[in-house]
């Protein structure tokens, strides 16, 4: 029988491991902030005055390339400042917990679209490894936010030329995407989902990332009750599945 000192203790348990929680998502957060929203902003500013002070001297090729370096940096930018601001949505659960039955052929179709000038340039081809009329029953944000993370990775770590699988199986429970790209080693993948462990790979063609897109991902997953599971070997691929939950916890 729980004593009230119990339920005190308890207690105390709990805000420790809120305010552990909350400390290890501020130093996240801060740590993007400082290194990896600082950085590029520092390049476009050089890039900036360069153009600002010599484009009159420029050929129009020297200017399509800067324009060109400024283009893909604001990209990276923007993707990072759109996963800072869904971490802190996911953090504070300022989302609206409902569920629905979606066709996922609808879901990709937009998450492609989107990504489309991503996939174009390393000609990656995509399979769509589920029935056209396959329903899901999840969070439309949530599932879109976790499935764009996994193409833009997939796409991200695979070779020009190259194809990924996006696939679900029988019950609708399950949605994964799978490449055929660099892989990760056993002991790199509990780091992709740790707030203090620090794990950071480019892609086949130099492209960056702080990680916190899957982090992110992952939290959002585990909010509706679902996880996200990988399995990945160097060398032969990576494939990250979304377990869904019927209902919200």
């Amino acid at each position: 029988m729980e004593t009230e000192e119990d339920l005190t203790i308890l207690s105390k348990s709990e805000l420790v491991e809120a305010y552990r929680r909350v400390k290890e998502s501020r130093d996240k957060v801060f740590s993007v902030v400082s290194h990896d929203l600082r950085s590029p902003f520092s390049g476009l500013l050089g890039l900036s005055e360069m153009l600002v002070s010599d484009a009159a001297r420029m050929t129009a090729e020297e200017l399509q390339e800067y324009l060109s370096a400024m283009n893909d940096s604001l990209k990276n930018t923007y993707a990072l400042l759109e996963n800072l601001f869904e971490w802190g949505q996911i953090e504070r659960e300022k989302y609206v917990r409902t569920l629905e039955q979606i066709p996922l052929q609808i879901i990709i179709d937009e998450l492609l679209e989107l990504l489309e000038v991503q996939r174009s340039e390393k000609d990656v081809t995509v399979l769509r490894l589920f029935d056209r009329d396959q329903l899901i029953e999840t969070n439309s944000r949530m599932v879109e936010f976790v499935l764009k993370n996994f193409i833009s990775n997939a796409i991200k770590f695979s070779e020009s030329g190259s194809r990924l699988e996006i696939g679900c199986s029988d019950d609708g429970k399950e949605v994964y995407v799978r490449d055929f790209g660099v892989g990760i080693k056993s002991e790199n993948i509990e780091k992709l989902f740790s707030m203090t462990a620090s794990w950071r790979s480019q892609g086949t063609n130099g492209e960056g990332g702080t990680g916190l897109g899957l982090l992110a991902a992952n939290r959002y997953a585990e909010s509706f009750g679902g996880k996200i599971r990988v399995e990945s070997a160097p060398g032969e691929g990576s494939t990250f599945t979304l377990i869904l939950q019927e209902d919200p916890v």
